[in-house]
């Protein structure tokens, strides 16, 4: 199963269903809506709620979550018959995963960690809403702290000048948590400086990490800005990834993020499985 967890929550807002629509056509299996937090958290930064939908797959309402022996994440959402092109969206998740053209949709909150009174947001119990829970720490010192907290994916902006580096003791401290650090693309398709420092930055991350426990996001900013699996993987040969880790950065490592999150929301083992 393709993943891409990072989809801003904004662009399902402003295209609705169609965004679902673009992701299955491109060929994901999995997506998560992210929003982004950056000062205090408050009822306000519940998850959206165009998120929410009912059990059938229309919006409005609660949605029927999967469930798994740790308890729940996300659900699926069955796209609606729309006709012509959009058919072939279907045709190919069925094909690809007996859900019944069904794509699997989770919620994801980034928390901006800018300085050490941020750190109170990642005990809020708001965070428990969510499905997923990434940390976008801004320095080193806070990123440590950063994973002193039960969370999933550690994001850094890497189509900037990064204030520090990850070293590989750091990289194995996540490791044994099960955090995963996160590469998003939507740098590489922007003008020269980000795309050459995210290149950079990703290339010197999958050195620290030699190349294990990545995912590989979009974070795009428009339906435009989303690119294939395949087409991902092939990207992420220029960070130095060989093309079996590139795979592990849609599918498996992805899939281990969301076994992570089940596990976290029920405190317990998990059962979520990749198809």
């Amino acid at each position: 199963m393709f993943h891409d967890l990072s989809v801003p929550a904004s662009l399902h807002e402003r295209h609705g269903d169609g965004v679902l629509w673009e992701v299955a056509r491109l060929g994901y299996d999995v997506v998560a809506f992210e929003t982004t937090v950056a000062g205090k958290l408050g009822p306000e930064h519940l998850p959206p709620p165009h998120l929410r939908r009912s059990a059938d797959g229309s919006p409005g309402g609660d949605a029927a979550p999967v469930h798994t022996r740790s308890g729940s994440v996300g659900h699926y959402v069955q796209l609606p018959d729309a006709g012509g092109g959009h058919d072939t969206a279907i045709l190919r998740l069925e094909r690809r995963q007996p859900t019944g053209g069904k794509l699997l949709q989770l919620t994801r909150v980034t928390v901006e960690v800018r300085e050490t009174a941020d750190l109170t947001n990642l005990a809020s119990p708001i965070l428990a809403q969510y499905d997923i829970v990434a940390v976008r720490p801004a320095t080193e010192k806070l990123m440590q702290q950063c994973m002193q907290f039960d969370i999933d994916i550690l994001s850094l902006d890497l189509s900037a000048r990064l204030p520090f580096f990850v070293k590989r003791p750091q990289s194995h401290v996540a490791a044994e948590k099960g955090v995963a650090f996160e590469i998003a693309y939507y740098g590489a398709l922007c003008d020269g400086a980000r795309r050459r420092f995210l290149i950079s930055n990703a290339v010197a991350l999958v050195c620290a990490l030699r190349g294990r426990n990545i995912v590989l996001t979009s974070a795009a900013a428009s339906l435009l800005h989303l690119r294939g699996p395949y087409d991902v993987i092939n990207l992420a040969l220029l960070f130095n990834l060989d093309l079996q880790q590139a795979r592990d950065a849609v599918v498996g490592t992805p899939a281990a993020v969301v076994k992570h999150a089940c596990a976290r929301r029920a405190h317990k083992g998990f059962a979520y499985i990749a198809q």
